[in-house]
């Protein structure tokens, strides 16, 4: 029985791939390198701008303070994609040819342990954004009930759970990991004999790396693969349900108040709602591209193609780099504070800033 399926390998990002040779090529002058640093260069700038991005929306939704749920889940939100930035800005670095020699030792730590990192936290990332679309669908179907409901603190323990099932999905991952490597040791080590003219070996250790891959791989599934589709599935029909309720609650206000009376949903609620559905937008937008192709790989119904591959990690890239302008576009308050903090040409402009 093989262990090494497609579905639970990822190419070494360290290397290029080539098709017409079936092997790994690091010559510098292959033009699959070339274009490979091409790619790496502009992952690093989208990275890293998001790394800043998300740096400020931390300071901001700090400054402003936990006064909602809202909040608090923009705030992790942040935070997850802020530590997804900055792991990938090391991932591209570390695939930039001439930033980082072949044979570092840095590559290896980075295949070997923050790259599965990189993947479980993107997967918080995800589960945070699938909160918070959920909860502002509850919100417009049950008003009044809501507040009871998604309080602070059940917000808290609801990222706290997801924190900690990644957590317990790695250990099982780096244990699958550790009792693999194990076993490939104690068969690199095997006894070697000689008897009636020939070398034999006495194979020991299968059944250790064995038991490593089967955790190993079941690990890999649990940590990102399996979460990460039903993630992707969740905010899809939450958004959805999100824009369709909405639209369907401001066109039956309209048409009971004739656009005149009173509305129920604040504006302040609705610019809320909006923030929210951009957000998705943009996540869902930005990872499609990557979902499918990697469901085509892993069911090998294409070859793995390495510089789309990069490609289509710069397109999920911009879902953790976009989100800041449109806190700065629909969010008030957000906007009162990033002034305050980084608009300095405002400072002196008291009544401009309040209005």
């Amino acid at each position: 029985m093989s262990y090494f399926s497609p579905l639970f390998q990822r190419p070494n990002v360290s290397l290029i791939y080539n098709n017409n040779f079936n092997s790994w090529s690091s010559s510098s002058f292959h033009p699959r390198v070339y274009y490979s640093d091409i790619v790496s260069s502009a992952n690093i700038a989208v990275f890293g701008f998001s790394a800043m991005a998300n740096s400020i929306v931390i300071l901001v939704f700090f400054k402003d303070g936990f006064r909602s749920t809202s909040n608090i889940s923009f705030f992790a939100l942040a935070i997850a994609d802020l530590l997804v930035s900055i792991l990938w800005t090391v991932n591209q670095v570390n695939s930039h040819t001439k930033l980082l020699r072949m044979n570092d030792p840095i590559r290896r730590f980075w295949e070997d342990k923050l790259f599965p990192c990189a993947e479980a936290i993107n997967t918080i990332a995800s589960w945070i954004t699938a909160i918070i679309t959920w909860e502002r669908l509850c919100c417009i179907a049950f008003p009044l009930k809501v507040k009871r409901i998604f309080t602070r603190k059940l917000i808290f323990c609801l990222i706290q759970g997801g924190f900690l099932y990644e957590v317990a999905a790695m250990t099982l991952y780096f244990v699958g990991e550790h009792i693999r490597n194990k076993g490939t040791e104690e068969m690199r080590n095997s006894p070697r004999y000689f008897k009636d003219g020939r070398f034999y070996i006495n194979i020991t250790g299968l059944e250790t790396q064995a038991l490593g891959y089967s955790i190993f791989n079941n690990a890999r599934l649990a940590r990102s693969y399996i979460p990460n589709y039903v993630l992707y599935t969740a905010i899809v029909v939450g958004t959805v349900l999100l824009v369709a309720k909405f639209t369907q609650t401001i066109q039956v206000k309209k048409s009971l108040t004739g656009g005149q009376g009173p509305e129920k949903m604040s504006n302040k609620e609705k610019k809320l709602i909006k923030s929210v559905i951009a957000v998705c937008v943009i996540y869902i937008t930005t990872c499609t591209p990557l979902n499918v192709y990697d469901t085509l790989w892993y069911t090998n119904i294409i070859d793995h193609i390495f510089l789309l591959d990069r490609c289509l990690y710069l397109v999920r890239g911009l879902n953790h780099a976009l989100n800041i302008f449109v806190y700065i576009a629909v969010n008030s308050n957000f906007r009162k504070e990033f002034k305050s903090m980084f608009c300095f040409c405002c400072i002196d402009k008291g009544p401009m800033l309040k209005k």
